[in-house]
């Protein structure tokens, strides 16, 4: 079977950028109800980090970087975690770089 022919089968494409993309998308439908903007990217941010196994080795699978980095946030844990908190840490990063180029174009 081929990745296309996998792709529509299980209806994910595990490509980060679309993790992004969702994130960004949430973020800027919710984040008028936080107070504080970290607290909304953070917030946001876990929500799309993957819990099952099955996901997180086929994002780390189509994403071999995310076996090889080492995460700030918990260097030394199980890899499954190390995989999860690469993840967040991409998609925390995502958004703030989303929240940039709106504020660049607002001026």
């Amino acid at each position: 079977m081929t990745y296309e022919e996998q792709k529509g089968v299980q209806g994910k494409n595990y490509e980060l950028a679309d993790l992004v993309s969702d994130a960004c998308d949430e973020f800027d439908e919710e984040s008028k109800h936080y107070s504080d903007l970290d607290d909304a990217v953070h917030e946001i941010a876990d929500g799309f980090v993957p819990i099952y196994y099955w996901d997180i080795a086929q994002y780390a699978a189509h994403n071999h970087w995310l076996m090889i980095d080492k995460p700030d946030t918990c260097p030394n844990s199980e890899p499954y975690k190390q995989i999860q908190a690469n993840i967040y840490e991409h998609i925390v990063g995502g958004i703030y770089e989303h929240i940039e180029e709106r504020n660049e174009k607002m001026n």
